[in-house]
């Protein structure tokens, strides 16, 4: 029995300069149909409404026909993850659709690894996050056979990255992280490679930190994670 094809809606306000995205599944197999990006930063509440119309007219799919929504619980901007949670809960609700929430750090880790075409030559993969002033989440990754990811911490820093036993791995950092704040090793590759929304659906058929929520009473209980919430 062929499965009916579905289009996700995918939103993400967690940085400075926030995304959306649609994808389409069919056949177990996910698409991206369009993915477009705010531009300006820390404009969401004025953006995003506008962006999401003309991003749903110009692929000529309306929202009444969006299937799943997607967003990051955190870690990332305050305001930015508020506006997001908001917006989809709306959405959720005038349509009667399920939402899906994913960390950003392993959306971010996920997408990182799934393009890599061979194994990653690292025991450890790092995201770090900007969340406000000199503030960062730190989530830690160990890598296993087939490019599989495990969570081991995810935490709150101030002022720098703090992995003191670390002697090699991957870092990948956003656009707010400033590279002296990092340790300086060849054995340390660090690479700018911030979240977007497409990154978000993608993940979802991987992530641990995956949860649907399918009621008005979850709808109504559901909040962000600003600061990460898996502790060392």
């Amino acid at each position: 029995m062929t499965k009916p094809i579905e289009h996700w809606l995918s939103i993400d306000l967690s940085s400075a300069l926030g995304s959306t995205s649609v994808h389409r599944l069919e056949n177990d197999t996910l698409t991206l149909v369009s993915s477009v990006s705010l531009n300006d930063e820390y404009k969401h509440s004025e953006k995003l409404v506008p962006m999401l119309s003309n991003m749903l007219s110009d692929i000529r799919i309306d929202v009444a026909d969006i299937d799943r929504f997607v967003t990051n619980r955190g870690p990332g901007s305050f305001t930015g993850l508020r506006v997001a949670f908001a917006t989809i809960k709306a959405l959720a609700m005038a349509h009667g659709k399920p939402i899906d929430t994913v960390s950003g750090s392993e959306a971010r880790a996920l997408a990182w690894t799934s393009a890599e075409k061979s194994s990653l030559p690292y025991d450890d993969v790092f995201v770090l996050t900007h969340v406000s002033l000199n503030r960062y989440v730190n989530a830690r990754f160990q890598v296993r056979g087939g490019n599989q990811l495990r969570m081991v911490s995810e935490v709150l820093t101030e002022g720098f990255f703090r992995e003191p036993d670390v002697e090699a791995g991957l870092v990948l950092i956003d656009g707010k992280v400033p590279r002296d704040l990092l340790p300086q090793s060849e054995e340390i590759k660090i690479v700018e490679f911030p979240i977007t929304a497409r990154y978000l659906a993608e993940s979802l058929p991987k992530a641990a930190t995956r949860q649907t929520f399918s009621s008005v009473q979850e709808w109504v209980a559901l909040s962000p994670v600003y600061f990460g919430d898996k502790q060392s």
